[in-house]
């Protein structure tokens, strides 16, 4: 169960180590606790908050198996994430559910690290049903599932946790379900901000090429050379196919989307406010925060205006930038460049005994 709690894209990095008291997290919260029953032993307690977070992450990672496969959990590699407005309407029942189980817990009784966990739980629920109920990223943001085609097949890939034929299979099953994928968000989109499709068409194009050319080269670096003809025609053709489902969604989003993206990005000032309280436990009024932010970005601005001065006098941010950014390899040197850095860090990584890199792990820049 720690493995896998500890794994949560909501898990929050600074916990403080003073619990809040029950009563005090139930109140921010705005849950009503129910009070347990009376003589119910602790370990009566810590056992069914297990059994509670063992199934909610069986859940969550069933609706979200790339992320499973990024963590490690390799149960979830043939599955591809559904984005329906039936499996969005069933994750909310499940959410739900499961956090009125975690608020009917007397967290009291937990151990310290349980309680942290209990923490965890209640906000991620919370974060999650936020997300698909009242922000629906969903049905604003196309690159969702953009990102989704391609992270799903990546994350089988870079890593070599099982035997290539194995990941092999992982990577057909998920292939087949992109199609259907990308037609739930024709089916769920509806007018999400201009900037959101503009990036997602941009985005797409690079998830084309991404498969036309990365895909079969990490394929080959992981053995795929031992494989039969019948095995890599049979994998030329699913990828083929994503290849193509990608190119009708780009096209789709150029001209039928975008047209008629004319929404809005803000998400509004409560909807804010809940996001940092359940995914950060961040409670600051906003219009602190904003000028905390604002001086910030004043005292940067006078940083950079200083940097700017000693790197073109009297030119200005702008043309201090725009110098900068002049700087850089050209396109047929980039490789041969980003290598070379690399090596430069790796000999400074071990002459100045930062760490010693494991012989096993070696990046290539290729």
């Amino acid at each position: 169960m720690k493995r896998k709690l500890r794994g949560l894209p909501f898990m929050l990095a600074c916990v403080s180590s003073v619990l809040l008291p029950a009563e005090a997290l139930a109140q921010r919260r705005g849950a009503r606790r129910v009070s347990p029953r009376p003589r119910v032993s602790l370990e009566t307690v810590n056992a069914r908050f297990n059994q509670i977070t063992d199934a909610y992450l069986s859940g969550y990672y069933a609706f979200n198996p790339s992320e499973a496969t990024a963590l490690g959990l390799h149960e979830y590699d043939a599955q591809l994430e559904s984005r329906s407005p039936e499996a969005v309407a069933q994750e909310v029942r499940r959410l739900r559910a499961a956090l009125s189980a975690l608020l009917r817990i007397w967290d009291g009784a937990l151990s310290a690290d349980a309680r942290l966990d209990y923490q965890v739980l209640v906000s991620h629920a919370q974060a999650q049903l936020l997300e698909l109920e009242t922000v629906r990223m969903w049905q604003r943001d196309p690159n969702i599932y953009n990102r989704l085609a391609a992270s799903s097949i990546d994350n089988i890939l870079k890593r070599n946790y099982a035997p290539i034929e194995q990941r092999l299979d992982a990577l057909l099953a998920r292939e087949r379900e992109i199609t259907r994928l990308l037609n739930e968000a024709r089916t769920n989109l509806d007018n999400p901000p201009r900037i959101y499709t503009e990036m997602a068409i941009a985005q797409v194009r690079g998830s084309r090429e991404y498969f036309s050319r990365v895909v079969p080269q990490m394929i080959e670096r992981a053995g795929g050379g031992r494989l039969s003809a019948a095995r890599r025609a049979q994998i030329e053709t699913s990828n083929e196919s994503v290849i193509a489902a990608l190119g009708s969604f780009g096209d789709w989003l150029e001209r039928d989307l975008l047209p008629r993206s004319a929404g809005s990005f803000a998400i509004g000032a409560e909807n804010y406010r809940r996001k940092l309280l359940y995914e950060e436990m961040v409670d600051t009024p906003l219009a602190h925060l904003l000028a905390n932010g604002e001086r910030e970005l004043r005292r940067t601005q006078e940083q950079m205006r200083s940097l700017a001065e000693e790197i073109a006098p009297g030119r200005g941010i702008t043309y201090a930038l725009r110098q900068l950014a002049s700087e850089h390899p050209t396109a047929d040197g980039l490789v041969g460049d980003a290598r070379a850095d690399l090596l430069r860090i790796r000999a400074f990584v071990r002459t100045q005994n930062v760490l010693t890199p494991p012989p096993s792990e070696n990046l290539i820049v290729a």
